[in-house]
């Protein structure tokens, strides 16, 4: 027994009992036509689904129009909420990058200050008679110095060779 033999099976089934009247009214020869038309509009449907994705700050076209439709200037809110977010995100950024230079600057003030006065101290030091541990303050003030420099341009070019790396 073949599928198609099961199918006219199961569409005479339920064509009867949807309308036996009808069923029974039809010439044999008509019920063949009625049964091989509804068996090709069946097997002819189609299934189709789709699927939108989108990313970021604002909703597609397509769905800006959407709410448009359900809410009074609904696409004009949601781009006025998501200016006002860029607008405030990027016054965080300026305002923490300017923070980070003050930062910056004022620890460069105080290590001045400070490598100024072992210097001083080393010098006063050695004035006074003692130039073993005058030089000793004097001498890891600089090598302490030298180190930091170096070691601040070790780890920039480290840091640019990873981000060049892509890591």
């Amino acid at each position: 027994m073949s599928v198609r033999n099961e199918e006219k099976r199961e569409l005479k089934a339920i064509l009867h009992k949807e309308d036996p009247k009808l069923w029974a009214s039809l010439k044999e020869e008509d019920r063949n036509k009625v049964l091989k038309m509804v068996s090709n509009a069946v097997s002819s449907v189609t299934f189709q689904q789709s699927t939108s994705v989108y990313s970021g700050p604002i909703p597609s076209p397509e769905m800006l129009d959407e709410y448009n439709k359900i809410m009074p200037n609904g696409a004009d809110r949601i781009m006025s909420m998501a200016e006002e977010q860029s607008r405030h995100r990027m016054k965080l950024e300026s305002q923490t990058i300017t923070s980070q230079n003050k930062q910056g600057e004022r620890g460069q003030i105080f290590a001045l200050i400070s490598v100024l006065a072992l210097i001083a101290a080393g010098i006063w030091v050695c004035a006074l008679g003692h130039p073993g541990v005058g030089v000793t303050i004097f001498g890891t003030t600089i090598l302490g110095i030298g180190g930091v420099f170096a070691y601040g341009k070790y780890a920039i070019r480290r840091s640019i060779a990873k981000k060049s790396n892509g890591n």
